[in-house]
């Protein structure tokens, strides 16, 4: 009678081939190596990826930021040559506070309101044999100190006084505002600047304490040194379709006191905020000094001449 096979003999019988055992849970056949083989080929090429895009980000504001310090600096030189050729004009002194009137103003339209000579002032000779579009210096102590140019309103949105190509550009008159005789109300654009230069130190009217602080502006003309003083402050939407905005340009003379008035009234009730006591009267010869503020807005300064 054969042998009947002992325990171990009966557990090896029934032993499956080694490649047909089933993985214990957590081990890692052919199939799963080559899975996370490729896993880990895509993770580093995940990782790459992102450095590189890192790298390229930070290699971007790199340049930037050194173009934009190139442009800063090379705005600070033309901006120092112009002041220098400008030179110390005399001023025409601040008057002194006066108190209210006693009686109400002559409500009435001038028949000008600029001054136009035969002779150009002498500290702007040189500049303006320079360049023929200068019709005025701009003088705020402590914000800004530069010419104003005419021509329309692009060209001086990315050129310097000299002509050259400059992301700052020039402070311009508004092209439906030039300076004529019959011109009342003045409007000057400039670009608000991260460095500070052009208007960049406009946005600063919005505290009502900088305006105290830096009341007086000074617009010698080509022909006169004039003083205005500013009254108000607005901050306006970009778009003339938007609520709130105020039609702040195009209109350079007044042709009616009733439409004098509906401006002004205008300008008040959209103001962030009005001086104590100042009033606008027809009579008066106004500037407005406008720069952008954020993507959408734009923040005007408004101004009365103080003189006659």
């Amino acid at each position: 009678m054969p042998e009947r096979p002992t325990q171990l003999h009966r557990k090896s019988l029934h032993r499956r081939p080694r490649g047909d055992r089933p993985q214990r849970d957590g081990a890692r056949g052919p199939g799963k190596a080559r899975f996370f083989a490729h896993g880990r080929r895509g993770t580093h090429w995940r990782r790459a990826l992102a450095a590189a895009l890192l790298l390229a980000a930070f290699l971007y504001a790199a340049v930037n930021l050194v173009q934009y310090s190139i442009r800063a600096v090379s705005t600070r030189r033309t901006n120092a040559a112009l002041q220098a050729m400008y030179g110390d004009a005399p001023e025409t002194p601040r008057p002194e506070a006066q108190a209210e009137p006693t009686s109400t103003p002559v409500r009435e339209l001038l028949r000008a309101y600029q001054y136009i000579g035969d002779a150009i002032l002498p500290e702007a000779a040189e500049l303006h044999a320079e360049n023929p579009d200068m019709v005025a210096w701009l003088r705020i102590p402590g914000v800004v100190s530069l010419p104003v140019v005419y021509r329309d309103n692009r060209y001086y949105l990315d050129h310097d006084f000299n002509g050259k190509k400059s992301a700052s550009g020039t402070l311009f008159l508004d092209e439906a505002h030039p300076l004529a005789e019959d011109t009342q109300y003045l409007v000057v654009h400039g670009h608000n600047m991260h460095d500070g230069s052009m208007f960049g130190l406009l946005s600063r009217y919005r505290r009502r304490g900088y305006l105290q602080a830096h009341p007086t502006v000074y617009l010698n003309t080509l022909y006169r040194r004039e003083v205005y003083e500013a009254v108000g402050v607005l901050v306006l939407p970009d778009s003339d379709g938007s609520d709130g905005y105020v039609p702040y340009t195009g209109t350079r003379r007044f042709q009616s006191v009733d439409q004098f008035d509906r401006f002004a009234e205008s300008i008040r009730e959209r103001a962030l905020y009005w001086r104590d006591g100042a009033e606008l009267y027809p009579g008066d010869a106004l500037l407005a000094l406008s720069t952008c503020y954020g993507e959408d807005a734009r923040i005007v300064v408004m101004c009365r001449r103080t003189g006659p």
